[in-house]
């Protein structure tokens, strides 16, 4: 069993690492390796946030190019339609709707269906769906 002093010091220790004891040479090569693993952690952040860069580029580029697409072929996308584009940053998505904006009639062909949980527009007053009519 420990003594309430051995307790206490223990205490203090594990609150304040600083106050523990250790070697002039433990000092030193403790000292390193935090500054090693700090060297690391920033390389590593800098990489992930050059690469997360890169890839917002790309997207906002495809954004770019197929609201110019789009326009150019005489479309336009409504304000919710070019909010849908900004908001995607998916690449591979980007380039499907490019392809379908080129031969594409309108924007909502362009773009596929809305995805599910977005609201369509509300129908003007006095204009009901019939109820055999499907969603889609």
């Amino acid at each position: 069993m420990l003594s309430e002093r051995m307790l206490e010091l223990l205490r203090e220790a594990s609150m304040n690492p600083d106050k523990i004891p250790e070697t002039p040479a433990a000092r030193k090569l403790r000292l390193f390796l935090e500054a090693q693993g700090r060297k690391k952690g920033r390389a590593e952040g800098e990489a992930k946030g050059r690469a997360e860069g890169r890839a917002e580029g790309e997207a906002n580029g495809r954004q770019d190019a197929l609201l110019t697409l789009l326009r150019a072929r005489g479309l336009s996308p409504s304000q919710d339609d070019e909010a849908r584009i900004r908001a995607c940053a998916d690449t591979a998505k980007l380039d499907r709707w490019i392809a379908r904006a080129a031969t594409a009639t309108t924007v909502r062909e362009a773009l596929g269906a809305r995805p599910p949980g977005s609201r369509a527009r509300p129908r003007a007053p006095g204009r009901s769906r019939p109820a055999s009519a499907s969603r889609s």
